[in-house]
Formats: C-alpha cells, sequence, structure tokens
C-alpha cells in the first residue's frame, strides 16, 4: 500500500512538471495535459488497483476532454495549415505598438494556399518603416499639404505590391499633390493609431509642417474592436493597452501582457485551450466574442485620437473609412459592425462608407478581394477607393 502511495506519488509530481511545460512550449497544451494525467490515472490500475471503478472513470472523462481538445484544435487550425509562406518578410516587435515593419528594407512575401498561388509581392520599407506610398519621394525644399493614413492590413496592402496600396492610389489619383504616409501595419487598429499621435511617432516619421497636415485619415474595420480590447492571442503579450474610464476617456496602461490582474492571468492560461474557445464563443485567433464594454473602449480610442489630431495637426481634418465586411466571419448578422458605425457617427465623425464606394464589399464581394482566404482588397479595389479619396475628401 505505503508503495504504491510513493509511486502514485512520484508519478503525480512527474505529470504536474510535464503539464507546466506543456503550457509554455506545446502548441495545443490542454490536449497533452489531458493525455498526461489519463496516463496516470490508468498507472493508478496497476499501482493502486483497489481505487479501480475511480481511476478508470478519471482516465476516461480526461480522454473525453482530450479528444474534444484535440477536435476544436483542429478545427481552428485546418485551414492555416494549408498555407505555406516564402520570402524574406518579417516582423519586428516594437515597445510602443508591439510590431512594425523593419526600416528601409525591400523585403519579398509568396504565399500558397492548398498549392496554389496567392500573391508574390515586395515591401518596400522607407527608412522609418513606413511603407512607400508615392511613385517619387518629395524634394526637401518641397512645400506640400500632406495627408497621413492609419490602419491595418487593409490600409497596409497586406497581399499587394507597393503600387496597388490604397494610400499609393490616392497619391496617385490626388495626381501627387499631397507628401502621403501610409502609417498602417498588419494587425494594427485604433490602439496603435492613438498611442503613435499620443508618444509622438508621428512627429517623429512625418516630415510636414504642422499646419501643412491637412487630412488625417483612419480605415476602420469590425476587428479593431476585438483588437483594442486585446482578445486577440498576439495582444495578450504585446501592443498599447488602453482602459476606459469613469469620465468616459481612456488612458495609457502599458502593453498588453503588463501588470495583469490575477483573473486576466488565469484567464490567459485558459484561453490557451481551444476547446475553451469555442465554449465562450471565439476563435482560434480571438478567445471570445466582444460585448458592449469593447465597443465603448474602441468609440473612445478613435474619439481620443480625433482630439489628438487636432491637438497636433490645427488645420487637418480627421475622416473614417469604414468597412463593413469581416475577413474572419466572426460578425455575420453586421451587429458589430453597425454599432461601430452608429457610434462613431453619434460622436460627430466624418464617416465614408467603403460600401458605398465599392457597392457589395460588406458582403465580401469577389471583384474587391483578392481571395476568398484573404478576404483583403485587392488592386482594383484599392484604386477606386483612392480615385474616391482623391476626389470626395481631398477634393481634388
Amino acid at each position: 500500500m505505503i508503495g504504491g502511495v510513493l509511486v502514485g506519488g512520484v508519478l503525480a509530481v512527474y505529470a504536474a512538471l510535464l503539464s507546466l511545460a506543456s503550457l509554455s512550449y506545446f502548441a495545443a497544451p490542454y490536449l497533452w495535459i489531458a493525455v498526461i494525467w489519463a496516463s496516470v490515472f490508468f498507472c493508478g490500475l496497476v499501482v493502486m488497483p483497489r481505487a479501480r471503478t475511480l481511476w478508470i472513470s478519471l482516465a476516461t472523462l480526461l480522454c473525453a476532454l482530450a479528444a474534444a481538445e484535440g477536435s476544436s484544435w483542429v478545427s481552428a487550425t485546418r485551414e492555416l495549415s494549408y498555407v505555406r509562406k516564402e520570402g524574406t518578410f518579417a516582423w519586428v516587435r516594437d515597445d510602443l505598438l508591439g510590431y512594425v515593419a523593419a526600416k528601409g528594407v525591400s523585403q519579398t512575401e509568396t504565399k500558397f494556399y492548398r498549392g496554389k498561388k496567392l500573391y508574390d509581392v515586395v515591401y518596400s520599407m522607407d527608412a522609418n518603416g513606413l511603407r512607400i506610398s508615392s511613385p517619387h519621394a518629395p524634394s526637401p525644399e518641397a512645400k506640400k499639404r500632406c495627408v497621413l493614413f492609419f490602419g491595418d492590413s487593409y490600409t497596409f496592402g497586406w497581399g499587394l505590391n507597393d503600387k496597388d496600396t490604397m494610400p499609393y492610389r490616392v497619391a496617385v489619383r490626388s495626381d501627387e499633390q499631397y507628401r502621403v504616409y501610409n502609417l498602417a501595419f498588419m494587425t494594427h487598429g485604433a490602439h496603435q493609431m492613438l498611442a503613435a499621435l499620443e508618444h509622438g511617432l508621428t512627429t517623429k516619421v512625418v516630415d510636414c509642417a504642422v499646419r501643412d497636415v491637412k487630412y488625417v485619415i483612419y480605415s476602420a474595420t469590425s476587428d479593431h474592436v476585438r483588437r483594442a480590447a486585446g482578445l486577440r492571442e498576439m495582444d495578450l503579450y504585446r501592443g498599447p493597452r488602453y482602459v476606459l474610464g469613469a469620465d468616459g476617456g481612456v488612458s495609457y496602461q502599458g502593453q498588453f501582457g503588463a501588470k495583469r490582474s490575477e483573473v486576466e492571468r488565469i484567464e490567459r492560461l485558459l484561453t490557451k485551450s481551444f476547446l475553451y474557445r469555442r465554449l465562450v464563443g471565439g476563435d482560434a485567433i480571438y478567445y471570445r466574442r466582444t460585448n458592449s464594454k469593447d465597443v465603448a473602449l474602441y468609440l473612445a480610442i478613435v474619439d481620443s485620437a480625433r482630439r489628438r489630431v487636432k491637438g497636433l495637426y490645427p488645420d487637418a481634418e480627421f475622416q473614417v473609412l469604414f468597412w463593413g465586411n469581416d475577413a474572419l466571419g466572426l460578425d455575420k448578422d453586421g451587429s458589430l459592425a453597425k454599432q461601430m458605425l452608429d457610434g462613431l457617427r453619434e460622436e460627430g465623425l466624418s464617416v465614408h462608407l467603403v460600401n458605398d464606394i465599392l457597392p457589395g464589399a460588406d458582403d465580401n464581394s469577389p471583384d474587391y478581394l483578392m481571395v476568398h482566404f484573404s478576404l483583403h482588397p485587392n488592386a482594383e479595389a484599392n484604386d477606386r477607393i483612392g480615385e474616391y479619396v482623391a476626389q470626395r475628401i481631398l477634393k481634388q
């Protein structure tokens, strides 16, 4: 009896250590944790046979949980497993924005989906890490009005060459009468825009007198609500974190991942479970659905950015391009997009619906998307939006 208890204790300690290692290093840690402990309980049939019924019950339960976790993991990552990438494009960690592009380089990226080439492009970044957004670099003595673009991969131009991005098309369509700055990047959102404005990043990378900045254009998608709330796995570790105050304003609280409460630490561990994400309504990227507090935080961030723009650039107009589609399909009924749009309009912001520029865009029309896998705007869509911005916003 004593020998069985000692062996059981050693097995339990060994299983606990393996479980902790799984949480740190394995892609689907809870699958392996369930398998590890099921193995321990099966061993209990040998070392402590008197509790046979208990060990069988526990082992069966854990095997069922392992099967459910494994099924959720496969379901969540199946599409990603079909994607293969080649090239040199890489993200760089940033202490303020989370992730940015490397500075002063041209990087290639080729992606394949189920063996079919999706795109083969070059991303050209200037000395400040901003994507090239004009056919010709302005001469140092040229004094031009300036327009700044903020947004995510839609605006950055994921899967497109430099000349096909929306800011670049604005420069072309406006006959290069403006210096165009593309401050967007992959996975960014409204919180990166506010952080860049608040912490002086824009004044460092934008070579314009404050009175020459005439327009700041923010391209919004429903994904930005999730990102601002830190619901994405990537944002559990990095990216600017804002908290909504009782007065309706927001305050910068450092990066996601820093100064977590105990509840947030536990939540972070739970979100490593694909079954947990499925049960709470999330998916492989976001671990839960959005709520009204998330929307309120997002709207407050955008409003703070608008006010910060007016303080930095007194002559600038703050404009919003609003995408009503959802690249991940998590807003199938459009309720999140409607909450965002209603809130932006209530704040008195000037909002331009992409669906009005590209009829059918909200329904993911294939005429405006690169491929079904990405659901990002293609070159033709960006050119039409660029023409709209040049004529209707910049009033060329």
